[in-house]
């Protein structure tokens, strides 16, 4: 697995978005889950040095199928505040969003920050995938007010 997990760095574009996009299917097996969770790491540093918004949103993907993490990465948390309300691909926002879901439950001392960043998302129309994710977000912090 290490071999392949090193393909994902490959010099050629191509090769190293071809790995990542097997690595969200691959990911469903536990035993590959369970290794590069492992890699959280590695994989949060190559999503926020990532300047290509198709890696970036495989590298989401991968993470958000990861799911909680015991010391996640306060930069993660940044980079989904962040990207959220940027003009970036709507996936790549999506899954922000779907991330910062994750991470408030760990860091609920967060809430008032990610709320602000939601009301800036109201001002106009949003993408549906968007929407739904900002809904799923926003039922997560009042589970967690009550």
């Amino acid at each position: 697995m290490k071999e392949f997990f090193s393909l994902i760095l490959d010099a050629d574009p191509k090769r190293s978005y071809n790995a990542l996009w097997l690595w969200t299917h691959l990911i469903k097996n536990k035993d590959n889950k369970a290794w590069l969770k492992h890699q959280y790491d590695v994989l949060v540093s190559l999503l926020i040095a990532e300047t290509v918004s198709g890696k970036r949103r495989l590298f989401l993907s991968l993470i958000n199928q990861i799911g909680p993490v015991s010391n996640p990465r306060s930069e993660l948390i940044d980079f989904c505040l962040d990207r959220m309300a940027s003009s970036d691909e709507v996936a790549v926002r999506s899954f922000s969003i779907h991330q910062l879901t994750i991470l408030v439950k760990q860091f609920p001392d967060l809430i008032g920050e990610i709320e602000y960043a939601l009301e800036l998302l109201e001002n106009g129309e949003i993408p549906a995938a968007i929407a739904s994710a900002r809904r799923k977000l926003i039922k997560q912090i009042q589970k967690l007010k009550n």
